[in-house]
């Protein structure tokens, strides 16, 4: 099944440039947070030239300066003396040389950064606990990109101040998806080697064809600095099994299952205290799916695989705090990913939409909890459907450019296709929708029951962002994304779609902003492109569910899809 995507964008150099500046800025202060976000940023540009195939070592240094000065500053945590910031100033003039060759870049998401709570200073203590094992050596660091070019500026970095001669490249390893293969110029000058990388993932094939390739050199003194302890995955070779056996592994994780142990954890323990005046009584880790032990929310599908870290943090004057992990780094035009999703949720709370963000930290956003009443599609009433419409009429963004909308129906016909066929549903999938019109981009993409309560008088949504640009295949979408989704999980009846729809469109035409568009007058005669969209939410539900497995859940879109996609009767849209 189709689920996984491969998040990236594009960006004028130009852009890019003033972007950096702004993050620059924010980074010349003690804060570690900011001094990261500028790291992550360097180490996407390098990535951005490097698969470009441009030889340009004026990134690798500014890369290598911003690593240098992060490390510094997470070492010399807690002391009151403030680091020069003469290396962040020099990485910059670095990146505008490097950007003056390039006009545009094609910038991947660090997935281990954006979504799965990884950071860059474990990757420090990593370094630092090898280093003190054994006598120094010329050590050549090998990080894997897209995520390696930050990562093996830090273990650089970080055996420089450990006195050793330490070197550093990066590659892309090529091939099939669970077959990789690396080539590396013969150097027998380095005595040992790391390979750096956020996995291991399915088949832990990248950094077992690097460690092949250093073999292959004359290298025997290796170590994987991997993202986590597990072994890789289910699609392993029994090649790249037995070599993950052989070399060693260190692994120093950010967050771990002992969350007294966990830096980041204590870390947002304290944040808490502060906010509410108060000791905390308990932590709750609902990372995972662990949110379905709650009261009522056991029967709910998940997708453990997709969700983002979250920590419910009770004091002991009974309130409660929700960090929810927003990403790590820049997304989409170099903006932070934590501060865009803090400003998106406080826009919907400004309008009474969900409760706002009370404090950004190690890109967790924190959310006080509210007690109320999880909805189900029995909620559906008058109201409720009215509500729903002028949500989705509130939170839609500006249309996607173009190419980009085209490049969305595509991702979402090649998914809708391949699921459908490995679900065993001979239906034909809806062809591509023709829009002439700019459509408003989808606001949520998370629509279902569940996603709201009732407190008191209020129906609140209580998850409102980081699903546009996530790790699964979806990204960016038009509106009729959010439009499917919420069809489909309300189970709304052919009686209640039109009227669904006549809400919605009234709700649109109501905000001047997109007025003109004309986009929500015609929602009546929008028959295509529903059909379309609500094949695809189907397909990638039946996607997600395999993941788990989760019968009821595949049986369930399965049906579902079978039924509005039936030639001959189906459900009339």
């Amino acid at each position: 099944m189709i689920v996984y995507g491969d998040p990236q964008f594009e960006i004028e150099s130009s852009l890019a440039t003033r972007r950096l500046r702004e993050l620059l800025q924010l980074a010349d202060s003690r804060r570690l947070d900011h001094l990261r976000d500028f790291l992550i940023a360097t180490g996407q540009i390098e990535q951005a030239i490097e698969d470009a195939g441009a030889e340009n070592s004026a990134i690798t240094r500014a890369t290598d300066l911003a690593a240098d000065h992060f490390v510094r500053a997470f070492l010399d945590r807690g002391k009151s003396e403030k680091p020069s910031s003469t290396p962040l100033q020099a990485a910059a003039a670095c990146i505008d040389i490097a950007l003056a060759h390039n006009d545009r870049l094609r910038l991947k998401l660090p997935e281990g950064f954006a979504f799965y709570t990884l950071y860059p200073e474990q990757y420090c203590d990593a370094a630092l606990a090898w280093s003190r094992s054994r006598p120094p050596t010329r050590t050549l660091v090998i990080g894997i990109r897209s995520i390696g070019t930050t990562l093996s500026a830090v273990v650089k970095a970080t055996l420089g101040l450990c006195e050793w001669h330490a070197e550093r490249i990066t590659v892309r390893p090529t091939g099939p998806p669970f077959e990789r293969t690396v080539q590396l110029r013969r150097d027998r000058s380095f005595e040992s080697a790391i390979v750096v990388d956020e996995g291991p993932g399915l088949s832990g094939s990248s950094m077992a064809c690097v460690a092949r390739a250093l073999r292959d050199g004359g290298v025997r003194d290796i170590t994987f600095f991997p993202g986590h302890a597990q072994p890789p995955g289910a699609a392993t070779s029994e090649n790249v099994r037995t070599l993950w056996s052989e070399i060693p592994a260190v692994v120093r994780p950010a967050i771990t299952s002992d969350l007294s142990q966990s830096r980041a954890v204590q870390s947002l323990r304290q944040s808490t205290e502060g906010l509410f005046r108060s000791p905390i009584a308990e932590i709750l880790d609902l990372s995972a799916g662990k949110w379905r032990t709650l009261p009522g929310l056991d029967s709910i599908h998940a997708t453990p695989e997709l969700e983002r870290a979250k920590y419910l943090f009770r004091s002991e004057n009974r309130r409660a705090l929700l960090w929810k992990f927003a990403g790590l780094g820049p997304g989409r035009a170099l903006e932070p990913l934590s501060r865009i999703a803090c400003e998106r949720q406080s826009h919907l709370a400004a309008a009474g939409w969900c409760p706002p963000p009370l404090d950004l930290e190690f890109g967790f956003i924190a959310t006080e909890w509210i007690d109320g009443r999880t909805l189900t599609p029995l909620d559906l009433s008058g109201p409720m459907l009215n509500h729903l419409a002028q949500y989705i009429a509130f939170s839609v963004r500006e249309p996607l450019p173009t190419s980009e909308q085209q490049q969305s129906l595509a991702r979402l016909a090649e998914m809708t296709r391949w699921n459908l066929q490995k679900a065993g549903l001979s239906t034909t999938p809806p062809p591509i929708p023709n829009n002439p019109q700019a459509l408003p981009s989808s606001g949520d993409g998370r629509l279902a029951p569940h996603e709201w309560i009732r407190a008191g008088n209020k129906t609140l949504k209580t998850d409102t962002w980081g699903h546009d640009f996530d790790h699964s295949i979806i990204g960016p979408q038009a509106i009729f994304w959010d439009i499917a989704c919420a069809i489909v999980e309300w189970r709304m009846t052919p009686a209640q779609i039109p009227r669904f729809l006549q809400a919605l469109g009234d709700a649109g035409q109501a905000r001047s902003d997109f007025r003109d568009m004309q986009f929500f007058s015609s929602l009546p005669n929008c028959a295509s492109n529903l059909r379309f969209h609500i094949a695809a939410y189907c397909a990638f539900r039946i996607g997600t569910a395999s993941l788990s497995p989760d019968a009821p859940a595949l049986k369930h879109y399965s049906a579902l899809a079978a039924d509005f996609l039936d030639p001959d009767g189906g459900r009339p849209i």
